[in-house]
Protein backbone atom coordinates (compact mmCIF):
# COMPACT_ATOMS: atom_id res chain seq x y z
CA UNK A 1 0.00 0.00 0.00
CA UNK A 2 1.29 3.52 -0.78
CA UNK A 3 2.25 5.49 2.48
CA UNK A 4 0.51 8.25 1.80
CA UNK A 5 -3.01 6.04 2.02
CA UNK A 6 -4.42 5.08 5.51
CA UNK A 7 -6.18 1.43 5.91
CA UNK A 8 -9.50 1.84 7.93
CA UNK A 9 -11.03 -1.31 9.79
CA UNK A 10 -14.16 -2.21 8.63
CA UNK A 11 -16.44 -5.15 9.28
CA UNK A 12 -19.99 -7.11 7.70
CA UNK A 13 -22.72 -6.32 9.47
CA UNK A 14 -25.01 -9.14 9.76
CA UNK A 15 -24.84 -11.38 7.02
CA UNK A 16 -23.82 -8.68 4.51
CA UNK A 17 -21.46 -9.35 2.06
CA UNK A 18 -20.55 -5.23 1.54
CA UNK A 19 -19.59 -2.89 3.66
CA UNK A 20 -22.16 -0.09 4.34
CA UNK A 21 -22.40 3.55 3.12
CA UNK A 22 -22.82 4.74 7.10
CA UNK A 23 -20.44 2.54 8.39
CA UNK A 24 -17.50 4.12 5.55
CA UNK A 25 -18.87 7.32 6.34
CA UNK A 26 -18.71 7.55 10.19
CA UNK A 27 -14.87 5.57 10.11
CA UNK A 28 -14.22 8.58 7.90
CA UNK A 29 -15.07 11.18 10.50
CA UNK A 30 -14.18 9.32 13.40
CA UNK A 31 -10.53 9.28 11.62
CA UNK A 32 -10.82 12.75 10.81
CA UNK A 33 -11.69 13.94 14.51
CA UNK A 34 -8.58 12.20 15.49
CA UNK A 35 -6.37 13.94 13.30
CA UNK A 36 -7.94 17.67 13.78
CA UNK A 37 -9.18 17.77 17.42
CA UNK A 38 -10.91 20.88 18.89
CA UNK A 39 -11.88 22.10 15.34
CA UNK A 40 -15.15 21.70 13.25
CA UNK A 41 -15.94 19.00 10.93
CA UNK A 42 -18.80 18.67 8.72
CA UNK A 43 -19.62 16.66 6.36
CA UNK A 44 -20.43 18.04 3.13
CA UNK A 45 -21.13 15.94 0.55
CA UNK A 46 -20.64 11.95 -0.33
CA UNK A 47 -20.71 10.19 -3.40
CA UNK A 48 -20.70 6.32 -3.79
CA UNK A 49 -19.63 4.85 -7.24
CA UNK A 50 -19.38 1.53 -6.04
CA UNK A 51 -19.78 -0.71 -3.50
CA UNK A 52 -16.98 -1.74 -1.16
CA UNK A 53 -16.71 -5.50 -0.76
CA UNK A 54 -13.66 -5.66 1.07
CA UNK A 55 -10.45 -3.75 3.17
CA UNK A 56 -10.77 0.54 3.16
CA UNK A 57 -8.16 2.85 2.38
CA UNK A 58 -8.82 6.83 2.04
CA UNK A 59 -6.25 9.05 0.51
CA UNK A 60 -6.03 12.85 0.04
CA UNK A 61 -5.23 12.58 -3.16
CA UNK A 62 -6.67 11.06 -5.76
CA UNK A 63 -4.14 9.69 -7.97
CA UNK A 64 -3.79 7.35 -4.91
CA UNK A 65 -6.59 5.91 -5.40
CA UNK A 66 -7.98 6.20 -9.10
CA UNK A 67 -7.70 2.51 -10.44
CA UNK A 68 -10.06 1.02 -7.51
CA UNK A 69 -11.83 4.16 -6.23
CA UNK A 70 -15.09 3.61 -4.89
CA UNK A 71 -16.32 7.30 -4.15
CA UNK A 72 -15.13 10.42 -2.19
CA UNK A 73 -16.48 12.21 1.00
CA UNK A 74 -16.13 16.26 0.81
CA UNK A 75 -15.56 17.74 4.44
CA UNK A 76 -15.36 21.30 5.45
CA UNK A 77 -13.08 21.50 8.49
CA UNK A 78 -13.33 25.01 10.32
CA UNK A 79 -14.85 26.14 6.98
CA UNK A 80 -11.92 24.92 4.69
CA UNK A 81 -12.53 22.65 2.00
CA UNK A 82 -10.99 18.66 2.18
CA UNK A 83 -11.85 16.05 0.06
CA UNK A 84 -11.42 12.13 1.05
CA UNK A 85 -10.74 9.69 -1.67
CA UNK A 86 -12.44 6.11 -0.91
CA UNK A 87 -11.16 2.74 -2.40
CA UNK A 88 -10.94 -0.74 -1.91
CA UNK A 89 -7.51 -2.15 -0.94
CA UNK A 90 -7.43 -5.45 -3.28
CA UNK A 91 -3.70 -5.81 -2.22
CA UNK A 92 -5.00 -7.58 1.15
CA UNK A 93 -5.75 -10.89 1.79
CA UNK A 94 -7.58 -9.66 5.43
CA UNK A 95 -11.21 -10.81 5.42
CA UNK A 96 -13.29 -7.67 7.40
CA UNK A 97 -14.46 -9.43 10.40
CA UNK A 98 -17.77 -10.13 10.71
CA UNK A 99 -20.52 -8.39 13.85
CA UNK A 100 -24.00 -8.49 14.71
CA UNK A 101 -26.55 -7.12 13.06
CA UNK A 102 -27.20 -3.48 15.51
CA UNK A 103 -30.84 -3.97 16.46
CA UNK A 104 -32.91 -0.87 15.16
CA UNK A 105 -31.87 2.74 15.60
CA UNK A 106 -35.55 3.80 15.57
CA UNK A 107 -38.22 4.19 18.30
CA UNK A 108 -41.05 5.05 16.23
CA UNK A 109 -41.57 5.72 12.21
CA UNK A 110 -44.43 7.14 10.78
CA UNK A 111 -45.62 7.23 6.95
CA UNK A 112 -47.34 11.23 6.51
CA UNK A 113 -48.28 10.36 3.13
CA UNK A 114 -47.52 13.33 0.73
CA UNK A 115 -43.98 11.95 0.13
CA UNK A 116 -43.04 12.45 3.72
CA UNK A 117 -42.19 10.66 6.64
CA UNK A 118 -40.45 11.45 10.22
CA UNK A 119 -38.38 8.86 12.34
CA UNK A 120 -38.01 8.89 16.47
CA UNK A 121 -34.93 7.94 16.75
CA UNK A 122 -32.47 6.50 19.71
CA UNK A 123 -29.78 8.54 21.49
CA UNK A 124 -26.38 8.64 19.49
CA UNK A 125 -23.37 7.58 21.07
CA UNK A 126 -21.27 7.44 17.71
CA UNK A 127 -21.33 9.25 14.70
CA UNK A 128 -22.14 5.30 13.17
CA UNK A 129 -24.87 6.11 15.22
CA UNK A 130 -26.27 8.80 13.39
CA UNK A 131 -25.00 7.84 10.18
CA UNK A 132 -27.05 4.22 11.05
CA UNK A 133 -30.35 6.15 11.88
CA UNK A 134 -30.33 8.64 8.51
CA UNK A 135 -30.11 5.67 6.20
CA UNK A 136 -32.47 2.81 7.81
CA UNK A 137 -34.81 5.77 8.28
CA UNK A 138 -34.68 7.25 4.34
CA UNK A 139 -34.36 3.42 3.20
CA UNK A 140 -37.61 2.29 5.22
CA UNK A 141 -39.23 5.67 3.19
CA UNK A 142 -38.10 4.40 -0.13
CA UNK A 143 -39.01 1.43 -0.34
CA UNK A 144 -42.62 2.24 0.98
CA UNK A 145 -42.23 4.76 -2.23
CA UNK A 146 -41.69 2.58 -4.51
CA UNK A 147 -43.48 -1.02 -5.71
CA UNK A 148 -42.09 -3.83 -4.91
CA UNK A 149 -38.53 -2.18 -4.50
CA UNK A 150 -35.34 -3.93 -4.48
CA UNK A 151 -31.80 -3.61 -4.56
CA UNK A 152 -32.11 -0.51 -2.50
CA UNK A 153 -28.99 1.48 -2.16
CA UNK A 154 -27.66 4.89 0.28
CA UNK A 155 -25.49 6.29 -2.61
CA UNK A 156 -24.89 9.50 -1.40
CA UNK A 157 -25.29 13.10 0.47
CA UNK A 158 -25.51 16.51 -1.15
CA UNK A 159 -25.81 19.91 0.65
CA UNK A 160 -24.86 18.32 3.91
CA UNK A 161 -24.03 20.40 7.28
CA UNK A 162 -24.56 16.93 8.87
CA UNK A 163 -21.83 16.76 12.07
CA UNK A 164 -21.20 14.54 15.16
CA UNK A 165 -20.25 16.48 18.55
CA UNK A 166 -20.63 17.01 22.23
CA UNK A 167 -23.63 18.80 21.31
CA UNK A 168 -25.79 15.68 20.11
CA UNK A 169 -24.32 12.58 21.75
CA UNK A 170 -26.67 11.14 23.55
CA UNK A 171 -29.16 12.68 22.35
CA UNK A 172 -32.44 11.26 20.75
CA UNK A 173 -34.68 13.65 18.51
CA UNK A 174 -37.02 13.44 15.21
CA UNK A 175 -35.64 12.83 11.76
CA UNK A 176 -37.93 14.49 8.85
CA UNK A 177 -37.99 12.78 5.68
CA UNK A 178 -39.44 14.79 2.53
CA UNK A 179 -39.04 12.64 -0.94
CA UNK A 180 -37.81 15.16 -3.97
CA UNK A 181 -36.83 14.35 -7.54
CA UNK A 182 -36.43 11.03 -8.86
CA UNK A 183 -34.34 10.19 -12.34
CA UNK A 184 -35.57 6.73 -13.77
CA UNK A 185 -32.87 4.55 -16.07
CA UNK A 186 -34.93 1.49 -17.40
CA UNK A 187 -36.29 -0.20 -14.25
CA UNK A 188 -33.69 1.65 -12.10
CA UNK A 189 -34.04 5.42 -10.15
CA UNK A 190 -31.95 7.33 -8.24
CA UNK A 191 -34.12 9.53 -5.62
CA UNK A 192 -33.34 12.84 -3.87
CA UNK A 193 -34.85 13.37 -0.32
CA UNK A 194 -34.11 16.16 1.94
CA UNK A 195 -34.15 15.05 5.56
CA UNK A 196 -33.58 17.32 8.66
CA UNK A 197 -32.58 16.18 12.03
CA UNK A 198 -33.96 17.97 14.87
CA UNK A 199 -32.36 17.19 18.25
CA UNK A 200 -34.09 17.40 21.82
CA UNK A 201 -31.96 19.93 22.79
CA UNK A 202 -33.01 21.76 19.44
CA UNK A 203 -29.77 21.21 17.50
CA UNK A 204 -30.64 20.68 13.86
CA UNK A 205 -28.86 19.88 10.72
CA UNK A 206 -30.11 18.34 7.41
CA UNK A 207 -28.90 16.69 3.55
CA UNK A 208 -30.57 15.77 0.55
CA UNK A 209 -29.75 12.12 0.61
CA UNK A 210 -29.59 10.02 -2.09
CA UNK A 211 -30.78 6.22 -2.84
CA UNK A 212 -31.02 3.82 -5.52
CA UNK A 213 -33.75 0.96 -6.36
CA UNK A 214 -35.15 -1.19 -8.82
CA UNK A 215 -39.12 -1.64 -9.09
CA UNK A 216 -41.50 -3.06 -11.14
CA UNK A 217 -43.34 0.24 -11.48
CA UNK A 218 -42.46 3.11 -13.37
CA UNK A 219 -44.52 5.74 -11.21
CA UNK A 220 -45.31 5.49 -7.28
Amino acid sequence: MNESNTKLEVFYRGNRAYIQGSLIISLVYDYLTERNKDKDIEIRRVKFKKILNGPLIISFSPDQTKTLAIGEIITSIDGEKQIVYLAEDDLSVEIPKRCDNEPSRLIEYENEGHMQSHAVFRPVETCDDLFCSLVETVKRSVSESFEAAKDVWFIGLQKSNIAFNENIQGMGGVLHVREGSETWHDNRVITSSNVVFEFDNNVSFGANILFSCITDSNTR
